[in-house]
C-alpha cells in the first residue's frame, strides 16, 4: 500500500495515522441520503465536499444551494471533531 493512503479499519485507528496532507472520508451519509465524500486538509480550514447528484436538490446545484444543503452538516461535524 501506498504511505500516503492507509485504509481505516476502525474509529480507533484513526488516532494511529501518520499526519499528512489530507483526510478524505466517503460512504453513504444516513442524515443527507446520498453518497458522500469529504476531504479535510492539515492545517488549513478548508474542506471539500463531493455528493452523488442521486436527489433533485443536487442535480443542478449552486454554490448559495450547496451551501444552505450542506453547511449545517459540516458545522455539525466540527463542532464534534472538538469532543
Amino acid at each position: 500500500m501506498d504511505d500516503r493512503a492507509a485504509m481505516v479499519a476502525d474509529k480507533a485507528a484513526v488516532a494511529d495515522l501518520q499526519e499528512g496532507r489530507t483526510l478524505t472520508i466517503r460512504g453513504m451519509s444516513k442524515i443527507v441520503g446520498i453518497p458522500l465524500m469529504i476531504t479535510f486538509y492539515n492545517q488549513t480550514n478548508a474542506v471539500d465536499v463531493n455528493v452523488a447528484k442521486g436527489v433533485e436538490e443536487f442535480k443542478e446545484a449552486d454554490y448559495e444551494s450547496f451551501n444552505k444543503s450542506l453547511c449545517q452538516y459540516l458545522d455539525s461535524m466540527e463542532l464534534a471533531m472538538y469532543r
